[in-house]
């Protein structure tokens, strides 16, 4: 029974409600629930349009972070190398020692194998020169590469983050 009375108030409620808007006040609510569709459609096209801009964009951010390890690990490489280059040069210079050593011991005892220590030694100590300066040259190229990169990267950086915040800009602005 009281179900069937709710029906009968629900009926009479909405033929009151119908019968109270006016069909100028209709048209407006039309027109306006028309332009708010458009403005939907134009919504959804900018956020797909936000979406594939937004797939480019971690496409590139993949692409640079791809870059940014093959140069950090050509940085390793060459920071190896310079490692490897300086053990080396200490294999050098304790050599070095080791032959200037003898070489005291020699004077006591033979004035013969003084001086042939001694050209062995001017010899060693040119090519250890030699070698020295090839390696210091090695090190400075590989620490001018290092910066070079470093510098590189740095701007790198910036473009990246120039670009995120220029499409941040734009998706403000619309």
């Amino acid at each position: 029974m009281k179900t069937s009375q709710s029906i009968k108030f629900v009926l009479i409620a909405n033929l009151f409600l119908y019968s109270c808007v006016s069909t100028s006040k209709f048209e407006k609510l039309q027109s306006s629930k028309d332009r708010l569709s458009k403005n939907l459609v134009y919504t959804e096209g900018e956020l797909s349009s936000l979406r594939e801009k937004t797939y480019i964009l971690i496409n590139k951010f993949d692409e640079e972070s791809h870059k940014l390890t093959e140069l950090n690990q050509k940085v390793n490489y060459l920071a190896d190398a310079v490692k490897l280059d300086s053990l080396e040069l200490a294999k050098y210079k304790i050599s070095l020692n080791d032959y200037d050593t003898q070489l005291k011991q020699c004077q006591e005892s033979n004035t013969f194998l003084i001086s042939d220590f001694t050209s062995k030694i001017t010899g060693l100590h040119q090519q250890y020169r030699k070698k020295i300066r090839v390696l210091n040259n090695q090190i400075r190229f590989s620490k001018a590469m290092q910066l070079k990169l470093q510098k590189k990267l740095q701007l790198e950086r910036q473009r990246y983050v120039q670009n995120n915040s220029t499409l941040s800009a734009d998706k403000l602005t619309k």
